[in-house]
C-alpha cells in the first residue's frame, strides 16, 4: 500500500489517517489484532510489505 500525501484541506481522509496511531488496534476486528501487532512490529523493524495483484505478499 502506498500512502500519497497531499497538503490542504483537498485530502481530508489522508490527514486523518495520518494521525491514527500506529500502536492501536481498536479499529481491527478481534480475530485478527495479533496480526495486526505482528504487522506493526515488523515495520517499526523496517520491513516493508507490499500486496502482489496475485494475493500474495512481497517483503
Amino acid at each position: 500500500m502506498n500512502v500519497l500525501y497531499h497538503p490542504g484541506k483537498a485530502n481530508v481522509v489522508a490527514d486523518a489517517l495520518s494521525r491514527l496511531s500506529m500502536g492501536s488496534v481498536a479499529h481491527v476486528e478481534e480475530g485478527k489484532k495479533e496480526l495486526a501487532g505482528d504487522v506493526h512490529q515488523l515495520a517499526r523493524l523496517g520491513v516493508c510489505l507490499t500486496d502482489t495483484s496475485d494475493g500474495g505478499v512481497i517483503v
